[in-house]
């Protein structure tokens, strides 16, 4: 789960800072897999969306929906921060 974790905020510090839609789609399409692989539906969910999104060049969706992901993404790291300090003891 850290290895997932680190990935996480990788890809979204980059998801971030990326404006090309092909970078953009490449690192959701990437995320997708990884969140879906770890049972983060609504999170893999939306990153197939702006993939999705991103090939279409539908570039308005792409900004919503990133913003979207990032917040999700956010809340999704201090819960695995979380999950992971209480399982230390």
């Amino acid at each position: 789960i850290a290895a997932f974790q680190r990935e996480l905020g990788q890809r979204l510090g980059r998801i971030r800072d990326h404006t090309d839609l092909i970078q953009i789609g490449n690192e959701a399409h990437a995320l997708k897999s990884a969140a879906l692989s770890f049972g983060a539906e609504p999170l893999g969910d939306l990153a197939r969306d702006i993939e999705e999104h991103c090939r279409a060049g539908r570039s308005a969706e792409v900004r919503v929906g990133t913003r979207q992901l990032l917040l999700l993404g956010q809340a999704a790291l201090r819960a695995i921060s979380e999950w992971i300090e209480r399982h230390r003891e």
